[in-house]
């Protein structure tokens, strides 16, 4: 957005202006990679690292490999959170400001606002304290994470900050120190797809309300950090949240400060029953959680029902240790889940309840139907 207040560059410019390889670049916009509309595949969808993410590379060879194969949808037409989006976006101001993208941010944005402790980096905060990433699986304890191979996160997520850091941009944001008022507006306003449905998703911030307040948000994770921020514009707030494990569960923990910054009583959280109405898509992924779960704790797992990937990650030894943990919960008692495309997958978000306690699951599925993640977490 600064480089279209600069006259550098335009919402409506193609994306094969600047990338010459991205497929259907012509009919791809700028707007159409912010807004998350632009189809592109997701090179990174899953929420560990996979057998090519433990392999070094490039943001060109990322492009190389993902922005060309064919769109998944016409752009414009869906959201569809896509990591690839943001890659091209580094690139696009790589070229138009004759800069590395780390340099750019750092001496248009963090130096300027006095933001000391964020960088995309790491040999940039070399002095300071860098926290260890930790993850769960099945909820077994923490334990160290495996990060992803250099050049997998680049543009679409690899900067390191704190919260005060966090909050220093968020005031800057709201006080138009990082890009002038029409940006923002801009930023902030939900777009209108081709089918008429208006997304909560404007250029990098997510909109909507909480009980009458007025938020931009956007929350972000890579192997073994997870981070969380609102701004309440109207209110002059901010809340940022940063994490050193990738299941944590910031949006509880958002809420109960929420509830107090504005004084709203919480209301008690009843047992999660299904819905009056339940489409068959949702009782579809229901039922296939409940029969992965129950796979998982009898340890009879089919695995040609699971992708190459998740083949791999799911090895004998964590399917036994997955076992071990989920048997002792007893039968899944409810099993309430909905189902939606986001990362070019088929995610199934569910809460299942069991006698003695209730868990969120996250399931992934491919273009095949086979399950490409399972997560597990209280």
């Amino acid at each position: 957005m600064l480089l279209v207040q600069e006259h550098q560059l335009s919402l409506s410019d193609p994306v094969s202006k600047y990338v010459v390889s991205a497929a259907s670049g012509a009919r791809v916009t700028i707007a159409n990679l912010l807004n998350q509309t632009a189809g592109y595949v997701d090179y990174y969808p899953l929420e560990y690292v996979d057998t090519e993410m433990q392999r070094a590379t490039t943001a060109d060879a990322i492009i190389a490999e993902y922005a060309t194969k064919p769109l998944d949808f016409e752009p414009g037409s869906k959201y569809s959170y896509s990591n690839t989006n943001y890659t091209l976006l580094g690139k696009v101001i790589e070229t138009v400001a004759h800069q590395p993208f780390e340099s750019f941010l750092a001496k248009r944005f963090f130096v300027p606002l006095g933001m000391i402790d964020t960088s995309c980096e790491s040999k940039a905060l070399e002095s300071k304290q860098i926290a260890v990433g930790y993850t769960t699986q099945f909820l077994s304890s923490l334990t160290v994470a495996a990060p992803e191979a250099p050049g997998w996160v680049g543009a679409a997520g690899c900067l390191m900050s704190t919260p005060a850091d966090l909050l220093k941009w968020d005031a800057a944001l709201m006080n138009g120190n990082v890009v002038d008022t029409a940006s923002v507006k801009a930023m902030t306003t939900p777009p209108t797809l081709s089918n008429g449905t208006v997304s909560d998703y404007g250029y990098g911030l997510v909109t909507g309300t909480w009980h009458g307040h007025r938020y931009w948000a956007h929350d972000g994770g890579v192997s073994g950090f997870y981070a969380l921020n609102f701004v309440f514009p109207d209110d002059r707030v901010a809340v940022a949240i940063t994490y050193n494990t990738d299941s944590a569960t910031a949006a509880s923990l958002a809420s109960r400060i929420f509830h107090e910054m504005f004084n709203v009583p919480e209301a008690a959280t009843p047992h999660s029953v299904p819905p009056a109405s339940v489409s068959k898509e949702d009782a579809d992924s229901a039922a296939s959680v409940r029969a992965f779960l129950i796979a998982l704790q009898r340890n009879t797992v089919d695995r040609s029902a699971l992708s190459a990937d998740y083949n791999a990650f799911l090895t004998p030894a964590l399917q036994r240790e997955a076992s071990e943990r989920l048997s002792k919960l007893g039968e899944p008692l409810s099993v309430v889940a909905h189902r939606e495309l986001n990362h070019g997958l088929e995610s199934t978000q569910a809460t299942v309840r069991f006698a003695s306690v209730t868990v969120n699951v996250l399931m992934r599925t491919d273009s095949e139907g086979k399950i490409a993640e399972f997560l597990v977490q209280r």
